[in-house]
Protein backbone atom coordinates (compact mmCIF):
# COMPACT_ATOMS: atom_id res chain seq x y z
CA UNK A 1 0.00 0.00 0.00
CA UNK A 2 1.21 3.63 -0.93
CA UNK A 3 1.57 6.38 2.02
CA UNK A 4 -1.02 8.56 1.22
CA UNK A 5 -4.58 9.10 -0.18
CA UNK A 6 -5.13 12.25 -1.84
CA UNK A 7 -8.06 13.61 -3.07
CA UNK A 8 -8.53 17.31 -5.25
CA UNK A 9 -10.67 19.82 -6.11
CA UNK A 10 -9.80 20.49 -9.77
CA UNK A 11 -10.15 24.40 -10.84
CA UNK A 12 -9.47 26.02 -13.88
CA UNK A 13 -9.08 29.91 -14.23
CA UNK A 14 -10.74 31.29 -17.40
CA UNK A 15 -7.33 31.66 -19.50
CA UNK A 16 -6.24 28.23 -18.86
CA UNK A 17 -6.93 25.48 -21.39
CA UNK A 18 -9.99 23.39 -20.55
CA UNK A 19 -9.03 20.01 -19.29
CA UNK A 20 -5.32 19.83 -20.07
CA UNK A 21 -4.71 17.71 -17.46
CA UNK A 22 -7.70 14.90 -18.31
CA UNK A 23 -5.04 13.28 -21.06
CA UNK A 24 -1.89 13.42 -19.00
CA UNK A 25 -3.61 11.80 -15.81
CA UNK A 26 -5.72 9.52 -17.53
CA UNK A 27 -2.48 8.14 -19.49
CA UNK A 28 -0.29 8.07 -16.02
CA UNK A 29 -2.75 5.70 -14.10
CA UNK A 30 -4.06 3.79 -17.11
CA UNK A 31 -0.86 1.97 -17.81
CA UNK A 32 -1.32 -0.09 -14.16
CA UNK A 33 -5.13 -0.65 -14.70
CA UNK A 34 -6.54 -3.36 -16.53
CA UNK A 35 -10.25 -2.46 -15.84
CA UNK A 36 -12.27 0.94 -16.77
CA UNK A 37 -15.57 1.82 -14.95
CA UNK A 38 -17.79 4.91 -16.54
CA UNK A 39 -20.51 6.48 -14.62
CA UNK A 40 -23.32 8.49 -16.10
CA UNK A 41 -27.13 9.86 -15.20
CA UNK A 42 -29.50 7.35 -16.56
CA UNK A 43 -31.17 10.47 -18.22
CA UNK A 44 -28.29 10.83 -20.73
CA UNK A 45 -29.76 8.42 -22.95
CA UNK A 46 -28.05 9.61 -26.10
CA UNK A 47 -24.80 9.31 -24.26
CA UNK A 48 -25.21 6.12 -23.35
CA UNK A 49 -26.25 4.68 -26.34
CA UNK A 50 -22.82 6.43 -27.64
CA UNK A 51 -21.12 4.68 -25.41
CA UNK A 52 -22.63 1.14 -25.96
CA UNK A 53 -21.24 1.34 -29.95
CA UNK A 54 -18.12 2.67 -29.00
CA UNK A 55 -17.53 0.07 -25.84
CA UNK A 56 -19.28 -3.07 -27.25
CA UNK A 57 -17.26 -5.07 -24.71
CA UNK A 58 -18.56 -3.63 -21.72
CA UNK A 59 -21.19 -4.62 -19.04
CA UNK A 60 -23.86 -1.64 -18.72
CA UNK A 61 -26.27 -1.52 -16.01
CA UNK A 62 -28.28 0.85 -13.41
CA UNK A 63 -27.46 1.38 -10.43
CA UNK A 64 -29.93 3.99 -9.08
CA UNK A 65 -29.68 7.41 -10.68
CA UNK A 66 -26.82 6.53 -12.68
CA UNK A 67 -25.52 3.80 -15.53
CA UNK A 68 -22.65 2.02 -15.08
CA UNK A 69 -20.56 0.64 -18.00
CA UNK A 70 -17.47 -1.83 -16.67
CA UNK A 71 -15.28 -3.17 -19.28
CA UNK A 72 -11.19 -4.74 -19.84
CA UNK A 73 -8.99 -2.15 -20.69
CA UNK A 74 -7.78 -2.44 -24.36
CA UNK A 75 -6.30 0.54 -26.51
CA UNK A 76 -9.52 1.23 -28.33
CA UNK A 77 -11.00 1.79 -24.52
CA UNK A 78 -7.80 4.46 -24.14
CA UNK A 79 -8.29 6.09 -27.75
CA UNK A 80 -11.94 6.63 -26.37
CA UNK A 81 -11.09 8.08 -22.65
CA UNK A 82 -8.89 10.33 -24.23
CA UNK A 83 -9.63 11.71 -27.68
CA UNK A 84 -13.24 11.74 -27.03
CA UNK A 85 -13.92 13.21 -23.22
CA UNK A 86 -15.39 16.81 -23.98
CA UNK A 87 -19.02 16.87 -23.69
CA UNK A 88 -20.83 18.05 -26.71
CA UNK A 89 -23.85 20.10 -24.63
CA UNK A 90 -26.34 21.75 -27.74
CA UNK A 91 -28.52 22.89 -24.97
CA UNK A 92 -25.64 25.26 -23.38
CA UNK A 93 -23.89 26.83 -26.02
CA UNK A 94 -22.14 29.11 -23.53
CA UNK A 95 -21.70 26.62 -20.60
CA UNK A 96 -18.20 25.83 -19.55
CA UNK A 97 -16.76 22.90 -21.44
CA UNK A 98 -16.91 19.13 -19.44
CA UNK A 99 -16.07 15.63 -19.68
CA UNK A 100 -19.26 14.14 -20.66
CA UNK A 101 -18.87 11.19 -17.69
CA UNK A 102 -19.64 11.69 -14.55
CA UNK A 103 -17.07 9.30 -13.08
CA UNK A 104 -14.16 7.27 -14.63
CA UNK A 105 -12.75 4.58 -12.18
CA UNK A 106 -9.51 2.98 -12.87
CA UNK A 107 -8.90 -0.39 -11.55
CA UNK A 108 -6.70 -3.26 -11.27
CA UNK A 109 -9.41 -5.89 -10.74
CA UNK A 110 -11.61 -4.70 -8.18
CA UNK A 111 -9.27 -2.29 -6.48
CA UNK A 112 -9.72 1.05 -7.60
CA UNK A 113 -6.46 2.88 -8.61
CA UNK A 114 -7.63 6.10 -9.89
CA UNK A 115 -11.27 8.06 -9.46
CA UNK A 116 -12.20 10.82 -11.40
CA UNK A 117 -15.75 12.59 -11.02
CA UNK A 118 -17.72 15.41 -11.39
CA UNK A 119 -17.24 15.32 -14.93
CA UNK A 120 -13.27 16.13 -14.18
CA UNK A 121 -13.85 18.00 -11.58
CA UNK A 122 -12.39 16.19 -9.02
CA UNK A 123 -10.12 12.94 -8.32
CA UNK A 124 -9.61 11.02 -5.82
CA UNK A 125 -6.02 8.40 -5.34
CA UNK A 126 -6.20 5.99 -2.76
CA UNK A 127 -2.41 4.96 -2.43
CA UNK A 128 -0.74 7.36 -3.77
CA UNK A 129 3.37 8.22 -3.61
CA UNK A 130 5.35 11.18 -3.06
CA UNK A 131 6.36 10.44 -6.74
CA UNK A 132 2.68 10.51 -7.98
CA UNK A 133 1.78 13.14 -5.72
CA UNK A 134 4.15 15.59 -7.63
CA UNK A 135 3.70 14.57 -10.61
CA UNK A 136 -0.60 15.08 -10.13
CA UNK A 137 0.60 18.62 -8.37
CA UNK A 138 2.82 19.37 -11.59
CA UNK A 139 0.00 17.96 -14.06
CA UNK A 140 -3.40 19.95 -12.11
CA UNK A 141 -4.42 23.49 -12.79
CA UNK A 142 -2.73 25.77 -10.33
CA UNK A 143 -5.62 27.10 -8.44
CA UNK A 144 -6.85 23.28 -7.58
CA UNK A 145 -7.14 22.08 -3.86
CA UNK A 146 -5.74 19.20 -3.01
CA UNK A 147 -5.99 17.06 0.56
CA UNK A 148 -3.23 14.47 1.05
CA UNK A 149 -3.56 12.48 4.43
CA UNK A 150 -0.92 9.75 5.40
CA UNK A 151 -2.93 5.92 4.76
CA UNK A 152 -3.21 4.41 7.94
CA UNK A 153 -2.51 0.76 8.19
Amino acid sequence: MMGYYLAADLKELPDEEPFRHWVPLLAYFLKDCDTVEIRVWREEADLIAEMKRSLPTFRFRPEGSEMSAIGPLSEHVVHYLCEDYLAEDELELLADEKVKWFTVNLMQGKKNLFHISHNGGDIYVPAVSTKEIDFIRSTIPPASSMLIQKNRK
